[in-house]
């Protein structure tokens, strides 16, 4: 069999090239590769965060985040129900906590009569030895480790016993800790935001659908709305925003062409201000170009040249 050819298979560079480690990495499944999300990967402008499924109710949050009502409220609902069963285990680990504290300065109490009490035995019995002469009674072992300065504990019964140096032994092992349960928040939050939420903050929005009588259902049509003012269909490459008051969805060229020279709401002829805009969060498109580019980076084993 005849070798191959140079010209053909790019086998004569003497330097191993980033084309051919990026070819080989992609077969081999060697190093870092990176890869844009394409179109189909974005989520459209006007699916629910939380569904990605085009809204039934559409509401939106301060942020610019849209939600189908029904999601974020059984999203909000489950969140009351965490911050509640967090809220009982942090006030049993409380109750459980001042208990111990109770009983440690109980025990503390105790201890410091019973040092009291061992005190007064103590002048007493050297009074006696030099008023009287009497020899002095065997001391127990406590009382000559207590001589000592060594360390001692009490036992259930309330007596002192030196301390065994045996960690091994069950009496003595070491316990740990209960973990210690921080008050939980006690406030919902946005699931994409992270920011605080609340029923009352969610915003429903109208869309100005694209064919009325179109009797193609909404999830397979194309384009499903346009913008309220200048009838432009609306996708994620067409920024957009709300207006508080009606709800009305637009594209964010109308309104700075149109509304916010008079700042005057184009349904009811009302005065906007600044927080009556919310600008709506989009996915992208996938192009840089255009914003929104979403990239993925899966780190694997180097390949030695």
């Amino acid at each position: 069999m005849p070798p191959a050819k140079h010209g053909k298979n790019a086998t004569a560079n003497p330097v191993y090239s980033q084309s051919e480690r990026r070819k080989d990495n992609a077969s081999e499944g060697y190093g870092t590769q990176k890869r844009r999300a394409a179109t189909i990967s974005m989520q459209p402008f006007d699916c629910c965060h939380l569904s990605t499924q085009p809204c039934k109710i559409p509401v939106i949050t301060p942020d610019g985040y849209l939600y189908d009502k029904a999601n974020i409220l059984e999203n909000l609902l489950h969140q009351k129900q965490e911050i509640a069963r967090k809220m009982k285990e942090y006030e049993k680990q409380r109750a459980e906590y001042e208990a111990l504290q109770s009983e440690e300065a109980a025990l503390a109490e105790q201890k410091r009569l019973e040092d009291f009490r061992r005190e007064q035995r103590g002048a007493a019995t050297a009074t006696v030895k030099v008023f009287e002469g009497a020899p002095a009674p065997e001391k127990s072992v406590a009382g000559k480790m207590l001589e000592m300065k060594k360390e001692t504990v009490q036992t259930e019964k309330g007596r002192i016993v030196p301390k065994m140096p045996s960690f091994w032994i069950p009496a003595y092992t070491p316990g740990a800790k209960p973990t210690e349960v921080k008050p939980p928040s006690t406030k919902t939050k946005c699931p994409m935001s992270g920011k605080p939420l609340k029923l009352k903050d969610l915003i429903p929005i109208n869309f100005t659908l694209a064919n009325k009588h179109s009797s193609v259902a909404l999830e397979a049509r194309e384009e499903r709305y346009v913008c309220g003012v200048t009838h432009k269909p609306l996708n994620n490459a067409v920024p957009c925003c709300v207006l508080r008051k009606t709800g009305m969805v637009i594209t964010m060229e109308a309104y700075n062409r149109l509304v916010k020279p008079d700042m005057v709401d184009p349904v009811n002829g009302e005065k906007l201000t600044s927080a009556d805009i919310i600008v709506m969060q989009s996915s992208g498109t996938g192009y840089s170009e255009k914003g929104g580019e979403i990239k993925k980076k899966k780190t694997a084993a180097q390949q030695s040249a």
